[in-house]
């Protein structure tokens, strides 16, 4: 589910407070950003700086990529969290790993066929949050309070496109007898969720009864999605948390996975696998979950976790099977690293005054988030001494 807070761990860690990233800091950084979260997440295989790539290369053959890849699944999940004991770990390792994956890609043959199909790796909705779809007409229905959940609006899925209805919505908005509330029933619906009757069998132990919430919380396939759904469509089977929450979310699938493991459901776990690589495919990075309102951030990267839960049984080609999308996710996490100066942070990378790299949470957009929306118009204005952006 979506993470609310930086995690707080002694000593350097991914969300520091450190004077030198100030609200101000932090608000000069932001507007280095471009107008769109897409200029930032189109990657290819050339443009991804791996530190060592130039390195000359010190071996060839499949066995070195395996080695370079592992590297990637280790340092793209350690190089967020550091203990606070072992500051200089986290810079010379990231230098040892960057190097080793550098020379063993760069000395290695190319790949056969990609997991994610050309079909599969284009995006097959807008990928633009309704709150930038809909403008003041989802700002109005979040403050009203229609719904109880302001998750409810975000999901809802319009009758028609979008700028007709924000058209009417002008057009009706300021005539008399005008309700909010029909005016939403009558141009969006909410899908329905997947409910399956469930009731706990007092019988079954907790590991008979975690196996058979699997198939309860599994979601097939989306098909046919419509173009303005928040919903990110995704080809094969899926976990999801439940309740309100009917998707994805990142880092809550590890540990599905890790579940879904023990309980022998290797087809479930290679699905969401495929499922993330799909997204990292389509949008550059994993979103937080897979709805259109979570692509302006993410949540700690456990892709390469995830790839080697698959290699446990699937071996090393396993991870010449993600490659891709390994590097991918790499270098949507580390960049501009490299550029930055002690003190300095963009993005996701933050550089400590004595050097270290590091990786931090971020949002590309500094609004409320459409999930929590009239939440988070709320917060703000009773912290009126907070830039509003940067408290999004």
């Amino acid at each position: 589910m979506p993470m609310p807070m930086p995690i707080n761990i002694p000593g350097p860690t991914c969300y520091p407070d450190d004077a030198a990233f100030s609200d101000a800091a932090l608000r000069q950084q932001r507007q280095r950003l471009t107008p769109h979260r897409n200029a930032h997440s189109s990657f290819d295989n050339s443009s991804v700086s791996l530190a060592g790539r130039s390195a000359a290369s010190v071996g060839s053959g499949v066995s070195r990529r395996f080695d370079a890849l592992k590297s990637i699944a280790t340092l793209t999940f350690v190089a967020c969290v550091m203990s606070a004991a072992a500051p200089a770990f986290a810079q010379d390792n990231a230098a040892a790993t960057a190097s080793t994956v550098g020379t063993g890609l760069a000395s290695s043959p190319a790949l056969a066929t990609p997991v994610v199909s050309a079909s599969e790796a284009t995006s097959p909705v807008v990928a633009t949050p309704p709150s930038e779809l809909y403008g003041a007409l989802y700002r109005d229905v979040e403050l009203a309070h229609i719904y109880a959940d302001s998750k409810t609006f975000a999901d809802m899925v319009p009758t028609s496109d979008p700028q007709q209805i924000v058209a009417l919505y002008q057009q009706q908005r300021g005539q008399a007898g005008f309700d909010l509330k029909q005016f939403v029933a009558q141009h969006f619906i909410l899908p329905s969720r997947s409910t399956k009757a469930f009731v706990s069998d007092p019988n079954q132990n907790v590991t008979q009864h975690i196996d058979t919430l699997w198939n309860v919380l599994r979601r097939d396939p989306d098909a046919n999605p419509s173009q303005w759904s928040s919903l990110l469509p995704l080809p094969h089977s899926y976990v999801v948390p439940g309740d309100r929450f009917d998707e994805i979310y990142y880092w809550d699938s590890y540990f599905i996975m890790l579940g879904l493991q023990q309980s022998g459901r290797e087809d479930l776990l290679n699905d969401e696998l495929n499922n993330f690589a799909t997204l990292i495919d389509r949008y550059g990075h994993i979103p937080n979950g897979n709805r259109t309102y979570y692509l302006s951030r993410s949540q700690p990267p456990f892709f390469a976790q995830m790839v080697r839960l698959a290699a446990e049984k699937g071996g090393d080609q396993v991870y010449l099977k993600y490659q891709p999308e390994l590097e991918k996710e790499y270098a949507y996490w580390t960049d501009e690293g490299a550029t930055l100066k002690p003190g300095q942070a963009y993005r996701h990378r933050v550089k400590l005054p004595d050097g270290t790299l590091m990786n931090r949470y971020w949002d590309d957009r500094a609004a409320p988030r459409d999930e929590s929306y009239r939440e988070d118009v709320v917060t703000a204005q009773q912290m009126p001494q907070r830039d509003a952006g940067e408290l999004w």
